[in-house]
């Protein structure tokens, strides 16, 4: 698996395990972006556990029930270990608190594409604040 992300590409990592909304959103997210985006598809924590020690995602959009535990608690690990990760949460039964507001983005289930992308563009611009604040060391 190449890991290699494109400085320009938003590096984006969906952690979804429904059939048909977990491929939907990564070809949405793949082709619909605008500038060049790099999308990986987790079924599970396990998965996306393994894919966050591989790979510095930009932007990881979650669902909340998933087979081996809550996607708010995964969100939660990031924050601390990827605070340059942009987080966002998808449920359609969460009612998050203001901590957890403070600290992620929220989408209702389902949510519309529209804000779907709205979502991403607040990630892009994260992103690009990040680096402006934390500019990568030059390898030698």
């Amino acid at each position: 698996m190449n890991t290699t992300v494109p400085r320009n590409a938003l590096s984006i990592l969906i952690v979804e395990d429904d059939e048909i909304n977990g491929p939907m959103l990564k070809e949405i997210l793949g082709h619909h972006v605008g500038e060049v985006s790099i999308v990986w598809l987790a079924k599970n924590l396990a998965e996306a556990g393994a894919l966050v020690e591989m790979i510095k995602f930009d932007f990881v959009l979650s669902d909340n029930r998933l087979p081996d535990g809550r996607g708010i608690n995964f969100l939660n690990e990031l924050c601390k270990n990827s605070p340059g990760t942009f987080r966002c949460l998808m449920s359609g039964d969460f009612n998050p608190t203001a901590e957890e507001k403070a600290k992620h983005n929220f989408l209702r289930k389902p949510a519309p594409i529209s804000e779907i992308l709205d979502v991403v563009a607040k990630a892009r611009e994260y992103k690009s604040a990040w680096s402006a604040k934390h500019p990568r060391k030059p390898r030698h």
